[in-house]
């Protein structure tokens, strides 16, 4: 049985590999949701499912995971909320632009194997994913950034990741 005690005490000096496994589980749960559930396909597509998982783990995770550190030495203000507001805002216009087009360069590439195709594929999602994105996000960072301790950042935003994934997920293959 899981012990909620020993993943608290034992994720400080293993969060990186933790949390890179986690989010790269929870991204396939959500590709899985997205192919069964929201595209009613019969058969999941297992490499559309490792493509998702892969680039969370690879891109994903290890910018946020340093970003997080990064924001928390960096980013200071008056009051835990006034910090945690500052962080929001450098996050929501620096980081998540960014990340959000690479991760769906990436994903689209390694379906397309075409750099021009998956320029081409994310360019015509690019903006409607970076509306939701900022309908989506900022509140659950600002959560994050206030509540959250710094080693459980990462994982805290996977779990709602799963609904993000299912969208992105939904956007990147069917529209």
């Amino acid at each position: 049985m899981i012990n909620p005690a020993r993943i608290r005490q034992y994720l400080p000096s293993k969060a990186f590999c933790v949390q890179v496994v986690s989010a790269g589980t929870l991204a396939a749960v959500g590709n899985v949701i997205c192919q069964k559930y929201v595209e009613k396909r019969e058969h999941i597509d297992r490499r559309r499912v490792s493509q998702f998982a892969l680039t969370t783990m690879i891109i994903v995770v290890p910018i946020q995971f340093h970003w997080f550190r990064f924001l928390d030495r960096r980013i200071t203000g008056k009051g835990r909320l006034q910090t945690a507001m500052k962080r929001v805002i450098v996050d929501q216009s620096c980081l998540a632009p960014l990340l959000t087009g690479a991760f769906l360069f990436s994903v689209n590439f390694m379906d397309s194997h075409s750099t021009n195709n998956a320029l081409q594929r994310t360019k015509r999602i690019y903006l409607d994913v970076m509306t939701n994105n900022y309908k989506f996000w900022p509140f659950l960072q600002a959560v994050n950034m206030t509540m959250i301790p710094l080693h459980f950042r990462v994982i805290f935003l996977q779990f709602f990741a799963i609904f993000w994934n299912i969208y992105v997920s939904y956007k990147a293959n069917v529209l």
